[in-house]
Parts: structure tokens; sequence; C-alpha cells
């Protein structure tokens, strides 16, 4: 037996299933509900309702249907498409799941009715961090090395100037001598 609960009309909301008349109603997980084999699942969930798939679609997690409670009766279910009941789907087993309730899969058969639904979804809040400086002290040391000293020693030029001692020049001049004869 199935049935859509939560939802804002009978062809839309959160899938829950029994497996005996007056057994207790369970949710189904929506582990395998994405992509192809999610709308598969979900046209054969339709067609155990009674009701026309018309570009139906599958609401993953409770974002559009509040969570159920009690059991979680199927989980990780795969169907091929020629089912008549998701109980003909293979599974991991009744009553077998890993799964919380904010993972309780919900449909639409009909897209129309999915505008319409009255839960409204949380809020989402991110906070993006502001974003940050690094601030990174650096030190730069300046070392200063002389350049190397080379002292050239040129002697200083040595001159040497030969100056000839004065010359005297006597000239002597004889006195002349007069010669007398002896008398």
């Amino acid at each position: 037996l199935i049935r859509l609960a939560g939802g804002a009309s009978a062809k839309c909301g959160r899938v829950e299933v029994r497996e005996t008349e007056g057994s207790p109603w369970g949710t189904v997980c929506d582990d395998g509900w994405t992509g192809q084999r999610g709308l598969i699942n979900a046209m054969v969930a339709c067609r155990q309702l009674n009701l026309t798939w018309s570009n139906g679609r599958v609401l993953i997690g409770s974002q559009y249907v509040q969570p159920g409670s009690g059991n979680i009766w199927l989980w990780l279910l795969q169907c091929a498409g020629s089912e008549n009941s998701l109980m003909e789907c293979s599974n991991m087993g009744w009553g077998v799941s890993e799964c919380t309730h904010l993972e309780d899969v919900s449909i639409c058969c009909d897209d129309s009715d999915i505008t319409t639904t009255t839960t409204t979804p949380q809020p989402t809040t991110t906070t993006t961090p502001a974003p940050t400086t690094t601030t990174r002290a650096v030190t730069t040391s300046t070392t200063t090395t002389p350049a190397p000293t080379t002292t050239t020693t040129t002697p200083a030029p040595t001159t040497t100037t030969t100056t000839p001692a004065p010359t005297t020049t006597t000239t002597t001049t004889p006195t002349p001598t007069t010669t007398t004869p002896a008398p």
C-alpha cells in the first residue's frame, strides 16, 4: 500500500508505504531516487497510486514536505519501470535502512502541484567569512661591507740636482819686474 502525505494535493507529497492493511505507515529513503533511476521509481509510485505521470518530479529530502516519523520501510529502491508497485522493485529489504527522516523522498506525479505546496522550505543562511589579510613583518637587514682598500705606495720621485761647486777663478797678474843691472 502507498500514499503521498504532507503535500498540497493528492498528487504531491512524501512517499509512505505499509506492508499490509492495518500495519503502520512508514517512509521511503531518497537514496537511489536521483537522476533517471529516481524518475523511474517515481513513475512506478504514481502508477501504484493510479495517478497519471505528467512531467512529475522527485523531491529529494525534506525541502518541500516535512519529514515523516516512524519507520523507514524502504531503502535503495531500484525499479525497472515495468512494476505496478514499489514493493516489486529491488531494495535492501523491508525495514532495512541507514537513513533518517531528513532523507524521506517526496514526489509530485504532476508538476503543476509543485508550486502549490504549502510547506515553505527552510531558509538557508550562508555566512561568508570576511576576507582575511595576512600581514607578515619582514625585517630587512643590510650589512655594508667596505670595499677592500688597496694602498699603493709610490715613492716620491727623487730629483738629484748636481750643482757644480762655485769656481773661483783667481787671476794673478805678475807684477812687472824691473831688472837693473847691478852697479
